[in-house]
Protein backbone atom coordinates (compact mmCIF):
# COMPACT_ATOMS: atom_id res chain seq x y z
CA UNK A 1 0.00 0.00 0.00
CA UNK A 2 1.14 3.55 -0.58
CA UNK A 3 0.77 6.81 1.16
CA UNK A 4 0.44 9.72 -1.20
CA UNK A 5 1.32 13.21 -0.10
CA UNK A 6 2.44 16.49 -1.53
CA UNK A 7 6.08 15.44 -1.45
CA UNK A 8 7.32 12.06 -2.63
CA UNK A 9 5.56 8.74 -2.25
CA UNK A 10 7.68 5.80 -1.16
CA UNK A 11 7.79 2.78 -3.49
CA UNK A 12 6.69 -0.63 -2.27
CA UNK A 13 6.83 -4.04 -3.93
CA UNK A 14 3.44 -5.42 -4.93
CA UNK A 15 2.14 -8.44 -6.78
CA UNK A 16 4.01 -9.76 -9.83
CA UNK A 17 7.11 -7.99 -8.56
CA UNK A 18 5.82 -4.70 -9.97
CA UNK A 19 6.88 -1.47 -8.30
CA UNK A 20 4.08 1.08 -8.14
CA UNK A 21 5.37 4.56 -7.46
CA UNK A 22 2.48 6.95 -7.16
CA UNK A 23 3.40 10.30 -8.60
CA UNK A 24 3.90 12.99 -6.01
CA UNK A 25 1.78 16.10 -6.30
CA UNK A 26 3.85 19.19 -6.93
CA UNK A 27 2.52 22.25 -5.16
CA UNK A 28 3.20 25.60 -3.56
CA UNK A 29 0.79 27.07 -1.05
CA UNK A 30 -0.13 30.33 -2.74
CA UNK A 31 -3.17 31.37 -4.75
CA UNK A 32 -1.00 33.21 -7.34
CA UNK A 33 -1.56 30.74 -10.15
CA UNK A 34 -3.32 30.26 -13.47
CA UNK A 35 -7.10 30.55 -13.52
CA UNK A 36 -9.55 28.60 -15.70
CA UNK A 37 -10.17 31.61 -17.96
CA UNK A 38 -6.44 32.11 -18.53
CA UNK A 39 -5.73 28.48 -19.34
CA UNK A 40 -8.79 28.09 -21.55
CA UNK A 41 -7.87 31.21 -23.52
CA UNK A 42 -4.17 30.40 -23.80
CA UNK A 43 -4.85 26.93 -25.23
CA UNK A 44 -7.88 27.96 -27.30
CA UNK A 45 -10.64 26.08 -25.45
CA UNK A 46 -12.75 29.25 -25.38
CA UNK A 47 -12.76 29.24 -29.19
CA UNK A 48 -14.36 25.82 -29.65
CA UNK A 49 -17.76 26.19 -31.29
CA UNK A 50 -19.40 23.49 -33.40
CA UNK A 51 -21.53 24.60 -36.34
CA UNK A 52 -24.06 21.99 -37.40
CA UNK A 53 -27.64 22.05 -38.59
CA UNK A 54 -27.65 25.83 -38.72
CA UNK A 55 -26.74 26.06 -35.03
CA UNK A 56 -23.61 27.15 -33.20
CA UNK A 57 -23.02 25.01 -30.13
CA UNK A 58 -20.29 25.66 -27.59
CA UNK A 59 -17.81 22.83 -27.24
CA UNK A 60 -18.09 21.99 -23.56
CA UNK A 61 -18.23 18.18 -23.52
CA UNK A 62 -21.98 17.87 -23.01
CA UNK A 63 -23.45 14.36 -23.15
CA UNK A 64 -19.99 12.86 -22.48
CA UNK A 65 -18.57 11.36 -19.26
CA UNK A 66 -14.99 11.78 -18.05
CA UNK A 67 -13.89 9.09 -15.60
CA UNK A 68 -11.22 10.09 -13.07
CA UNK A 69 -9.39 7.25 -11.33
CA UNK A 70 -7.81 8.01 -7.97
CA UNK A 71 -7.14 6.17 -4.72
CA UNK A 72 -8.70 6.66 -1.28
CA UNK A 73 -11.55 9.01 -0.42
CA UNK A 74 -11.98 12.76 -0.62
CA UNK A 75 -14.88 13.60 1.73
CA UNK A 76 -15.08 17.22 0.55
CA UNK A 77 -14.72 16.71 -3.21
CA UNK A 78 -18.16 18.09 -4.09
CA UNK A 79 -18.15 21.01 -1.67
CA UNK A 80 -14.60 21.96 -2.71
CA UNK A 81 -15.68 21.93 -6.35
CA UNK A 82 -18.59 24.22 -5.54
CA UNK A 83 -16.26 26.75 -3.89
CA UNK A 84 -13.96 26.57 -6.90
CA UNK A 85 -16.83 27.03 -9.34
CA UNK A 86 -18.30 29.99 -7.47
CA UNK A 87 -14.91 31.69 -7.54
CA UNK A 88 -14.07 31.44 -11.24
CA UNK A 89 -15.61 31.88 -14.64
CA UNK A 90 -14.45 30.09 -17.76
CA UNK A 91 -14.31 33.17 -19.95
CA UNK A 92 -13.31 35.98 -17.62
CA UNK A 93 -16.88 37.30 -17.52
CA UNK A 94 -19.23 37.91 -14.63
CA UNK A 95 -20.90 34.50 -14.77
CA UNK A 96 -19.19 31.92 -12.60
CA UNK A 97 -18.84 28.26 -13.44
CA UNK A 98 -21.34 27.56 -10.69
CA UNK A 99 -23.94 29.95 -12.11
CA UNK A 100 -23.56 28.46 -15.60
CA UNK A 101 -23.37 24.74 -14.82
CA UNK A 102 -24.83 24.37 -11.36
CA UNK A 103 -23.58 22.63 -8.22
CA UNK A 104 -21.33 19.58 -8.31
CA UNK A 105 -24.30 17.42 -7.33
CA UNK A 106 -25.57 17.93 -10.90
CA UNK A 107 -22.42 16.93 -12.78
CA UNK A 108 -20.31 14.82 -10.39
CA UNK A 109 -20.83 11.19 -9.42
CA UNK A 110 -18.57 9.48 -6.89
CA UNK A 111 -18.29 5.69 -7.18
CA UNK A 112 -16.67 3.38 -4.62
CA UNK A 113 -17.03 -0.05 -6.25
CA UNK A 114 -14.54 -1.66 -3.82
CA UNK A 115 -16.21 -0.27 -0.71
CA UNK A 116 -15.75 3.10 0.98
CA UNK A 117 -12.02 3.89 1.11
CA UNK A 118 -10.29 5.67 3.95
CA UNK A 119 -9.71 9.40 3.57
CA UNK A 120 -6.22 10.46 2.56
CA UNK A 121 -5.06 14.09 2.47
CA UNK A 122 -2.55 13.75 -0.37
CA UNK A 123 -4.91 11.83 -2.60
CA UNK A 124 -7.74 14.22 -1.69
CA UNK A 125 -5.67 17.04 -3.14
CA UNK A 126 -5.09 15.05 -6.33
CA UNK A 127 -8.81 14.34 -6.56
CA UNK A 128 -9.62 18.04 -6.14
CA UNK A 129 -7.16 18.97 -8.89
CA UNK A 130 -8.49 16.34 -11.27
CA UNK A 131 -12.16 17.14 -10.74
CA UNK A 132 -11.96 20.91 -10.70
CA UNK A 133 -9.79 21.23 -13.78
CA UNK A 134 -11.46 18.55 -15.89
CA UNK A 135 -14.68 20.42 -15.15
CA UNK A 136 -13.14 23.82 -15.94
CA UNK A 137 -12.06 22.58 -19.38
CA UNK A 138 -15.21 20.56 -20.24
CA UNK A 139 -17.87 22.03 -17.93
CA UNK A 140 -20.75 20.40 -19.80
CA UNK A 141 -19.38 16.89 -19.33
CA UNK A 142 -20.40 14.59 -16.50
CA UNK A 143 -17.53 13.56 -14.25
CA UNK A 144 -17.37 10.11 -12.71
CA UNK A 145 -14.86 9.92 -9.86
CA UNK A 146 -13.93 6.32 -9.14
CA UNK A 147 -12.19 6.00 -5.79
CA UNK A 148 -10.04 2.88 -5.48
CA UNK A 149 -9.84 1.27 -2.06
CA UNK A 150 -6.07 1.86 -1.95
CA UNK A 151 -3.16 2.78 -4.20
CA UNK A 152 -2.26 -0.86 -4.85
CA UNK A 153 -2.02 -1.94 -8.46
CA UNK A 154 -4.96 -4.33 -8.18
CA UNK A 155 -7.23 -1.71 -6.63
CA UNK A 156 -6.36 1.06 -9.10
CA UNK A 157 -6.74 -1.22 -12.13
CA UNK A 158 -9.98 -2.55 -10.69
CA UNK A 159 -11.22 1.04 -10.61
CA UNK A 160 -10.12 1.51 -14.23
CA UNK A 161 -11.98 -1.63 -15.22
CA UNK A 162 -15.11 -0.41 -13.47
CA UNK A 163 -14.95 3.00 -15.17
CA UNK A 164 -14.37 1.74 -18.71
CA UNK A 165 -17.52 -0.39 -18.52
CA UNK A 166 -19.85 2.49 -17.64
CA UNK A 167 -21.86 3.09 -20.84
CA UNK A 168 -21.40 6.87 -21.14
CA UNK A 169 -17.67 7.03 -20.30
CA UNK A 170 -15.64 8.41 -23.21
CA UNK A 171 -12.33 9.30 -21.54
CA UNK A 172 -10.46 7.93 -18.53
CA UNK A 173 -7.83 9.99 -16.66
CA UNK A 174 -5.07 8.34 -14.61
CA UNK A 175 -2.87 10.78 -12.67
CA UNK A 176 -0.68 8.10 -11.10
CA UNK A 177 1.84 5.51 -12.12
CA UNK A 178 4.85 3.35 -11.44
CA UNK A 179 8.28 2.68 -12.81
CA UNK A 180 8.07 0.32 -15.76
CA UNK A 181 8.13 -3.42 -15.09
CA UNK A 182 8.64 -6.44 -17.28
CA UNK A 183 5.05 -7.76 -17.22
CA UNK A 184 3.32 -4.40 -17.67
CA UNK A 185 1.96 -5.20 -21.14
CA UNK A 186 -0.12 -8.01 -19.63
CA UNK A 187 -2.32 -5.27 -18.17
CA UNK A 188 -2.99 -3.51 -21.50
CA UNK A 189 -6.48 -4.99 -21.64
CA UNK A 190 -7.51 -2.65 -18.85
CA UNK A 191 -6.80 0.26 -21.21
CA UNK A 192 -9.08 -0.90 -24.00
CA UNK A 193 -12.72 -0.39 -24.95
CA UNK A 194 -14.96 -3.24 -23.74
CA UNK A 195 -16.91 -5.16 -26.36
CA UNK A 196 -20.18 -3.46 -27.21
CA UNK A 197 -19.07 -0.15 -25.69
CA UNK A 198 -18.55 3.09 -27.59
CA UNK A 199 -14.93 4.20 -27.79
CA UNK A 200 -13.00 4.94 -24.61
CA UNK A 201 -9.69 6.84 -24.64
CA UNK A 202 -7.22 6.52 -21.76
CA UNK A 203 -4.88 9.29 -20.59
CA UNK A 204 -1.89 8.86 -18.29
CA UNK A 205 0.51 11.29 -16.62
CA UNK A 206 4.05 10.68 -17.91
CA UNK A 207 5.71 11.37 -14.54
CA UNK A 208 7.18 14.19 -12.47
CA UNK A 209 10.82 13.10 -12.13
CA UNK A 210 12.15 13.73 -15.63
CA UNK A 211 13.36 10.88 -17.80
CA UNK A 212 12.45 8.06 -17.90
CA UNK A 213 8.69 8.13 -18.06
CA UNK A 214 6.29 5.94 -16.13
CA UNK A 215 3.62 3.31 -16.65
CA UNK A 216 0.67 3.19 -17.49
CA UNK A 217 1.54 6.21 -19.66
CA UNK A 218 4.08 3.91 -21.36
CA UNK A 219 1.33 1.52 -22.46
CA UNK A 220 0.75 1.58 -26.21
CA UNK A 221 -2.98 1.91 -25.43
CA UNK A 222 -2.63 5.05 -23.29
CA UNK A 223 -2.21 8.66 -24.42
CA UNK A 224 0.81 9.84 -22.44
CA UNK A 225 0.74 13.48 -21.28
CA UNK A 226 4.07 15.22 -20.60
CA UNK A 227 4.83 18.57 -19.03
CA UNK A 228 5.62 22.12 -20.06
CA UNK A 229 5.98 25.56 -18.51
CA UNK A 230 3.29 27.85 -19.91
CA UNK A 231 3.66 31.61 -20.11
CA UNK A 232 0.56 33.74 -20.54
CA UNK A 233 -0.17 37.46 -20.45
CA UNK A 234 -2.43 39.00 -17.84
CA UNK A 235 -5.28 38.65 -20.31
CA UNK A 236 -4.53 34.96 -20.73
CA UNK A 237 -2.99 35.29 -24.19
CA UNK A 238 -0.52 32.58 -25.09
CA UNK A 239 3.05 33.92 -24.84
CA UNK A 240 5.14 30.76 -25.14
CA UNK A 241 6.20 27.48 -23.58
CA UNK A 242 9.32 25.65 -22.54
CA UNK A 243 9.70 22.06 -21.45
CA UNK A 244 9.26 21.35 -17.74
CA UNK A 245 12.50 19.74 -16.63
CA UNK A 246 10.68 17.30 -14.33
CA UNK A 247 8.22 16.10 -16.96
CA UNK A 248 8.46 12.36 -17.59
CA UNK A 249 9.54 11.09 -20.97
CA UNK A 250 11.86 8.80 -22.84
CA UNK A 251 11.86 5.39 -24.48
CA UNK A 252 10.01 2.44 -22.99
CA UNK A 253 12.04 -0.48 -21.69
CA UNK A 254 9.39 -3.06 -22.51
CA UNK A 255 6.92 -1.70 -25.10
CA UNK A 256 7.71 -2.02 -28.78
CA UNK A 257 7.25 0.76 -31.30
CA UNK A 258 3.51 1.06 -32.01
CA UNK A 259 2.27 1.56 -35.55
CA UNK A 260 1.08 5.08 -34.84
CA UNK A 261 4.67 6.18 -34.04
CA UNK A 262 6.19 4.58 -37.13
CA UNK A 263 7.76 7.35 -39.17
CA UNK A 264 7.87 9.60 -36.11
CA UNK A 265 10.51 7.82 -34.05
CA UNK A 266 13.65 5.93 -34.84
CA UNK A 267 14.31 2.63 -33.12
CA UNK A 268 12.05 -0.19 -32.01
CA UNK A 269 10.56 1.06 -28.71
CA UNK A 270 7.59 3.21 -27.76
CA UNK A 271 8.37 6.82 -27.01
CA UNK A 272 6.55 8.89 -24.41
CA UNK A 273 4.95 11.32 -24.01
CA UNK A 274 2.56 11.66 -26.94
CA UNK A 275 1.41 15.19 -26.07
CA UNK A 276 2.04 17.71 -23.31
CA UNK A 277 0.38 20.32 -21.10
CA UNK A 278 1.35 22.95 -18.58
CA UNK A 279 2.82 21.16 -15.53
CA UNK A 280 5.39 23.35 -13.81
CA UNK A 281 4.06 24.17 -10.31
CA UNK A 282 5.53 27.66 -10.70
CA UNK A 283 2.96 28.24 -13.45
CA UNK A 284 0.47 25.84 -11.88
CA UNK A 285 -3.27 25.58 -11.46
CA UNK A 286 -5.30 27.11 -8.67
CA UNK A 287 -7.19 24.44 -6.70
CA UNK A 288 -9.48 24.57 -3.68
CA UNK A 289 -8.96 21.56 -1.41
CA UNK A 290 -9.80 20.90 2.22
CA UNK A 291 -10.69 24.48 3.05
CA UNK A 292 -7.71 26.26 1.47
CA UNK A 293 -6.44 27.52 -1.85
CA UNK A 294 -3.35 25.86 -3.26
CA UNK A 295 -1.43 25.78 -6.51
CA UNK A 296 -0.71 22.41 -8.08
CA UNK A 297 1.45 21.29 -10.96
CA UNK A 298 2.78 18.04 -12.35
CA UNK A 299 1.82 15.97 -15.36
CA UNK A 300 -1.05 14.73 -13.18
CA UNK A 301 -2.67 18.09 -13.97
CA UNK A 302 -2.42 17.55 -17.72
CA UNK A 303 -3.98 14.08 -17.91
CA UNK A 304 -7.49 15.11 -16.75
CA UNK A 305 -7.43 18.22 -18.94
CA UNK A 306 -6.49 16.22 -22.03
CA UNK A 307 -9.28 13.81 -21.10
CA UNK A 308 -11.60 16.83 -21.02
CA UNK A 309 -10.36 17.85 -24.47
CA UNK A 310 -11.25 14.37 -25.75
CA UNK A 311 -14.74 14.66 -24.24
CA UNK A 312 -15.26 17.88 -26.21
CA UNK A 313 -14.00 16.21 -29.39
CA UNK A 314 -16.39 13.31 -28.81
CA UNK A 315 -19.21 15.81 -28.37
CA UNK A 316 -18.38 17.15 -31.82
CA UNK A 317 -18.09 13.65 -33.26
CA UNK A 318 -21.57 12.82 -31.95
CA UNK A 319 -22.93 15.95 -33.65
CA UNK A 320 -21.15 14.84 -36.81
CA UNK A 321 -22.78 11.40 -36.70
CA UNK A 322 -19.62 9.67 -35.49
CA UNK A 323 -18.72 7.54 -32.49
CA UNK A 324 -16.43 8.35 -29.59
CA UNK A 325 -12.76 7.58 -30.21
CA UNK A 326 -11.04 4.64 -28.60
CA UNK A 327 -7.48 5.13 -27.40
CA UNK A 328 -5.56 3.51 -30.26
CA UNK A 329 -7.64 5.30 -32.91
CA UNK A 330 -7.19 8.59 -31.05
CA UNK A 331 -3.43 8.03 -30.91
CA UNK A 332 -3.29 7.31 -34.64
CA UNK A 333 -5.21 10.50 -35.33
CA UNK A 334 -3.05 12.56 -32.95
CA UNK A 335 0.09 11.52 -34.82
CA UNK A 336 -1.52 12.43 -38.15
CA UNK A 337 -2.83 15.85 -37.11
CA UNK A 338 -1.15 18.82 -38.81
CA UNK A 339 1.66 20.55 -36.95
CA UNK A 340 -0.48 23.69 -36.70
CA UNK A 341 -2.71 21.83 -34.20
CA UNK A 342 0.06 21.96 -31.59
CA UNK A 343 2.35 24.39 -29.84
CA UNK A 344 5.68 22.79 -30.68
CA UNK A 345 7.83 23.16 -27.57
CA UNK A 346 11.45 23.48 -28.72
CA UNK A 347 13.23 24.76 -25.61
CA UNK A 348 14.21 22.87 -22.44
CA UNK A 349 14.90 19.25 -21.53
CA UNK A 350 14.06 16.52 -19.04
CA UNK A 351 17.22 14.49 -19.63
CA UNK A 352 16.30 14.40 -23.31
CA UNK A 353 16.32 17.57 -25.38
CA UNK A 354 13.41 19.22 -27.14
CA UNK A 355 13.61 19.93 -30.85
CA UNK A 356 11.33 20.81 -33.73
CA UNK A 357 8.65 18.15 -34.18
CA UNK A 358 8.09 15.14 -31.95
CA UNK A 359 10.49 14.74 -29.01
CA UNK A 360 10.77 12.65 -25.83
CA UNK A 361 10.07 15.65 -23.59
CA UNK A 362 6.76 17.09 -24.80
CA UNK A 363 5.72 14.67 -27.57
CA UNK A 364 3.96 16.48 -30.38
CA UNK A 365 3.47 19.48 -28.11
CA UNK A 366 0.65 21.18 -26.24
CA UNK A 367 -2.78 21.63 -27.80
CA UNK A 368 -4.10 24.43 -29.93
CA UNK A 369 -7.34 23.08 -28.54
CA UNK A 370 -9.81 24.52 -31.04
CA UNK A 371 -7.84 23.01 -33.93
CA UNK A 372 -7.18 19.65 -32.27
CA UNK A 373 -10.84 19.28 -31.28
CA UNK A 374 -12.19 20.26 -34.69
CA UNK A 375 -9.91 17.81 -36.46
CA UNK A 376 -10.61 14.95 -34.04
CA UNK A 377 -14.31 15.70 -34.30
CA UNK A 378 -14.24 15.64 -38.10
CA UNK A 379 -15.11 19.26 -38.67
CA UNK A 380 -11.60 20.22 -39.73
CA UNK A 381 -10.98 23.00 -42.19
CA UNK A 382 -13.63 21.93 -44.71
CA UNK A 383 -16.75 22.98 -42.86
CA UNK A 384 -18.28 23.99 -46.19
CA UNK A 385 -17.42 23.50 -49.83
CA UNK A 386 -19.00 24.68 -53.04
CA UNK A 387 -19.36 22.50 -56.10
CA UNK A 388 -16.81 23.57 -58.75
CA UNK A 389 -18.35 25.34 -61.71
CA UNK A 390 -18.79 23.15 -64.78
CA UNK A 391 -18.09 19.90 -62.95
CA UNK A 392 -19.60 16.76 -64.37
CA UNK A 393 -22.52 15.09 -62.57
CA UNK A 394 -21.21 11.61 -63.35
CA UNK A 395 -18.18 9.60 -62.38
CA UNK A 396 -17.41 5.90 -62.25
CA UNK A 397 -17.69 3.50 -59.37
CA UNK A 398 -17.76 -0.23 -58.84
CA UNK A 399 -19.46 -1.09 -55.59
CA UNK A 400 -20.73 -3.95 -53.53
CA UNK A 401 -23.63 -1.65 -52.96
CA UNK A 402 -25.97 -0.14 -50.48
CA UNK A 403 -23.57 1.00 -47.75
CA UNK A 404 -23.07 4.52 -46.49
CA UNK A 405 -19.39 5.28 -45.98
CA UNK A 406 -17.50 8.22 -44.58
CA UNK A 407 -14.26 9.14 -46.36
CA UNK A 408 -11.71 11.18 -44.43
CA UNK A 409 -9.08 12.85 -46.61
CA UNK A 410 -5.75 13.99 -45.24
CA UNK A 411 -3.45 15.19 -47.99
CA UNK A 412 0.28 15.66 -47.89
CA UNK A 413 1.78 19.04 -48.89
CA UNK A 414 1.39 20.71 -51.28
CA UNK A 415 -2.24 19.98 -50.27
CA UNK A 416 -2.83 17.30 -52.88
CA UNK A 417 -0.79 14.69 -54.70
CA UNK A 418 0.13 11.07 -55.04
CA UNK A 419 1.16 10.88 -51.38
CA UNK A 420 -2.39 11.49 -50.25
CA UNK A 421 -3.77 9.11 -47.63
CA UNK A 422 -7.35 8.37 -46.72
CA UNK A 423 -9.38 6.43 -44.21
CA UNK A 424 -12.90 5.09 -44.51
CA UNK A 425 -15.31 4.39 -41.70
CA UNK A 426 -18.61 2.56 -42.27
CA UNK A 427 -21.30 4.18 -40.17
CA UNK A 428 -22.22 0.93 -38.41
CA UNK A 429 -18.93 -0.95 -38.64
CA UNK A 430 -15.46 -0.62 -37.20
CA UNK A 431 -12.74 1.61 -38.60
CA UNK A 432 -11.06 0.30 -41.73
CA UNK A 433 -8.21 1.75 -43.72
CA UNK A 434 -8.45 2.54 -47.40
CA UNK A 435 -5.46 3.19 -49.60
CA UNK A 436 -5.06 5.62 -52.44
CA UNK A 437 -4.30 3.68 -55.59
CA UNK A 438 -3.71 6.68 -57.79
CA UNK A 439 -4.25 10.39 -57.89
CA UNK A 440 -4.26 12.04 -61.27
CA UNK A 441 -3.29 15.71 -61.08
CA UNK A 442 -4.10 18.76 -63.14
CA UNK A 443 -2.46 22.13 -62.53
CA UNK A 444 -1.14 20.88 -59.20
CA UNK A 445 -4.52 19.61 -58.01
CA UNK A 446 -5.90 16.08 -58.42
CA UNK A 447 -8.99 15.63 -60.52
CA UNK A 448 -9.57 12.00 -59.59
CA UNK A 449 -8.70 10.03 -56.48
CA UNK A 450 -9.08 6.26 -56.60
CA UNK A 451 -9.69 4.53 -53.27
CA UNK A 452 -9.82 0.79 -52.68
CA UNK A 453 -11.64 -0.64 -49.68
CA UNK A 454 -11.39 -4.31 -48.60
CA UNK A 455 -14.74 -6.01 -48.13
CA UNK A 456 -15.95 -9.28 -46.62
CA UNK A 457 -14.41 -12.43 -48.10
CA UNK A 458 -17.84 -13.51 -49.30
CA UNK A 459 -17.95 -10.50 -51.58
CA UNK A 460 -15.49 -9.29 -54.20
CA UNK A 461 -11.96 -8.62 -52.97
CA UNK A 462 -12.21 -4.85 -53.36
CA UNK A 463 -14.35 -1.99 -54.47
CA UNK A 464 -13.33 1.24 -56.12
CA UNK A 465 -14.74 4.71 -55.66
CA UNK A 466 -13.70 7.63 -57.85
CA UNK A 467 -14.10 11.02 -56.20
CA UNK A 468 -13.42 14.45 -57.58
CA UNK A 469 -12.23 16.94 -54.93
CA UNK A 470 -14.74 19.67 -54.21
CA UNK A 471 -12.47 22.30 -52.64
CA UNK A 472 -8.97 23.65 -53.08
CA UNK A 473 -7.95 22.43 -49.62
CA UNK A 474 -9.57 19.74 -47.50
CA UNK A 475 -7.48 19.96 -44.36
CA UNK A 476 -9.06 17.11 -42.41
CA UNK A 477 -12.54 17.53 -43.88
CA UNK A 478 -15.05 14.75 -44.22
CA UNK A 479 -17.05 13.90 -47.36
CA UNK A 480 -20.02 11.55 -47.26
CA UNK A 481 -20.80 9.41 -50.29
CA UNK A 482 -23.93 7.41 -51.03
CA UNK A 483 -24.42 5.03 -53.91
CA UNK A 484 -26.90 2.38 -54.95
CA UNK A 485 -26.62 -1.41 -55.01
CA UNK A 486 -25.00 -2.40 -58.27
CA UNK A 487 -22.24 -4.60 -59.66
CA UNK A 488 -22.00 -2.48 -62.78
CA UNK A 489 -18.90 -0.55 -63.63
CA UNK A 490 -19.52 3.07 -64.52
CA UNK A 491 -22.10 3.29 -61.75
CA UNK A 492 -23.52 6.81 -61.70
CA UNK A 493 -22.81 8.77 -58.54
CA UNK A 494 -24.96 11.75 -57.66
CA UNK A 495 -22.30 14.43 -57.23
CA UNK A 496 -24.92 16.97 -56.17
CA UNK A 497 -25.61 14.74 -53.18
CA UNK A 498 -21.91 14.32 -52.51
CA UNK A 499 -21.34 18.06 -52.43
CA UNK A 500 -24.38 18.73 -50.27
CA UNK A 501 -23.11 16.26 -47.68
CA UNK A 502 -19.70 17.82 -47.13
CA UNK A 503 -19.55 18.33 -43.37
Amino acid sequence: MFRRNARRARPTTINRRAILRVERLEYRATPASLTPAQVRHAYGFDQIVFNAGGQSIVGDGRNQTIAIIDAYHNPTAASDADVFDRSYSINGGSLSLYSQYGPASQWLTVATPQGMPQANTGWSQEIALDIEWAHAIAPGAHILLVEARSSSLNDLLGAVDYARRIPTVAAVSMSWGSTEFRTQSSYDGYFSTPAGHTGVAFFGASGDDGAPGIWPAASANVIAVGGSTLQVSGAGNYVGETAWSSGGGGVSKYVGLPNYQAGTMNGTARGIPDVAYNANPNTGFVVYSGGRWLTFGGTSAGAPQWAALMAIADQGRAMNGGAALDGRTALSMIYNLPTSDFHDVISGNNGYSTHVGYDLVTGRGTPVANRVVNDLAGFGNATSAARPAGDSAKTGAETTGGTLWWFRFSFSPPFFGVNAIAQTQPVEQSLNTARVSSAATFAGQPTIILLTQPVASSARSSEAVYVRPVAQSYGNGVARLDWSDSDEKDEELDLDRIYSNIE
